[in-house]
C-alpha cells in the first residue's frame, strides 16, 4: 500500500514539519557545540599579528556564533515544531489504521456514517491541540478520509488482516529494528570517540604539567569531550535503543498472534496492537511534557 496515497492529507504536512523541525534542531545544536569547541581552541594558544591576537579573534567569533545559535533555538524553537508535528503524524497514522481495518474505536459493525464522523472528530481534535502548525505543501488538500482507507475498510476481513500485517505491523517492526541497531552503533562509536578525547586531554595535561608544551590541550580536548557527551545525551541514543528494541520484540509477538485472531475479536486486537506500536511514542511525548 502506498504511503503517499493512504493517510489523511494533513499527515503529510505534519510529517514534513516534523522532519524539518528535527533537522533544524539537530543542525543548530551541532553548530552551537562546534562553535564552543572552536572557542576553546581560540583560548588555548596565542598567535599575534601586530596588535591582534588571531586566536583571540577566533574565540570571539566562535562565541558570537554560539550566542546567535542559542538565541535561534530559544526564539524559533524548532524542537517544539518537531515534537508537536511528530505527535500529530503518529496520532493521525494510528487513527487511519484503526479506521481502515475496523479496529476500535471504529469497529466494522459501526455504521459507515458514524465511523466517518467519529474519525473526523478525532482528527479535528488532533489538529486543534497543536500550537505550531506546519505549512501545507503545494499539492495538499483537506481530505481527511482517503479512498484507499475507505476501500480497505470495505474489504473482506482476511484482506484487511493481511494488509494490517504487511503494511502496518511488519513495516513498523522493521523500522524499530533498524533504528535501534543504528542508534546502538552511533552510541558505541560516539562514546568511543569521547573516551579517546578524554585520554588525549589527559595526555595534554601531562605535557603541559611537565613543561613539554605551552598549549592548553587539556582545555581543547576537554571541551571536545564535553560537547560530544552533551550531543550523545541530547540524542538519547542509549534510551531510544532500549525503547525501540522493546517495541520491536513486542511487535514480533503481535505478528505471531495475528493470524489466529477471529473477526469478532479483531477490533480489540487492533486496539491492543496499536497501543504496542505507539507506546514508545507515548513515552517520548511524556519526556517532552506533552499529554
Amino acid at each position: 500500500m502506498s504511503n503517499e496515497l493512504f493517510y489523511p492529507a494533513m499527515y503529510y504536512s505534519w510529517d514534513r514539519g516534523s522532519v524539518s523541525g528535527h533537522r533544524s534542531f539537530r543542525t543548530a545544536n551541532r553548530v552551537r557545540l562546534l562553535a564552543l569547541f572552536v572557542a576553546a581552541v581560540g583560548g588555548a594558544a596565542s598567535w599575534r599579528t601586530g596588535e591582534v591576537d588571531l586566536f583571540g579573534v577566533l574565540g570571539l567569533v566562535s562565541f558570537a556564533v554560539a550566542l546567535a545559535t542559542g538565541a535561534y533555538l530559544l526564539t524559533i524553537d524548532p524542537e517544539k515544531l518537531w515534537y508537536e508535528a511528530r505527535t500529530a503524524t503518529e496520532s493521525t497514522k494510528t487513527l487511519a489504521w484503526r479506521y481502515a481495518v475496523g479496529g476500535n474505536p471504529f469497529p466494522g459493525t459501526l455504521p459507515a456514517r458514524e465511523a466517518d464522523e467519529r474519525l473526523v472528530a478525532r482528527l479535528t481534535a488532533v489538529a486543534a491541540s497543536l500550537d505550531t502548525v506546519a505549512e501545507p505543501g503545494r499539492d495538499d488538500t483537506n481530505e481527511l478520509i482517503t479512498e484507499p482507507m475507505r476501500k480497505l475498510r470495505a474489504a473482506p476481513f482476511d484482506e484487511r488482516k493481511a494488509a494490517y500485517l504487511r503494511d502496518r505491523v511488519v513495516a513498523q517492526e522493521g523500522w524499530y529494528r533498524d533504528t535501534a541497531r543504528a542508534d546502538a552503533r552511533r552510541f558505541r562509536t560516539l562514546t568511543s570517540v569521547a573516551i579517546a578525547l578524554e585520554f588525549a586531554g589527559l595526555t595534554g595535561a601531562g605535557l603541559k604539567a611537565f613543561g613539554v608544551l605551552d598549549v592548553d590541550l587539556l582545555g581543547v580536548f576537554g571541551a571536545a569531550a564535553a560537547g560530544l557527551a552533551a550531543w550523545i545525551q541530547a540524542q538519547r541514543y542509549a534510551e531510544t535503543t532500549r525503547s525501540y528494541t522493546t517495541t520491536y520484540r513486542e511487535l514480533g509477538l503481535v505478528k505471531a498472534h495475528l493470524a489466529a485472531v477471529a473477526e469478532d475479536r479483531w477490533p480489540g486486537f487492533v486496539e491492543d496492537a496499536e497501543a504496542t506500536v505507539t507506546r514508545e511514542h507515548s513515552l517520548w511525548r511524556a519526556t517532552k511534557g506533552l499529554a
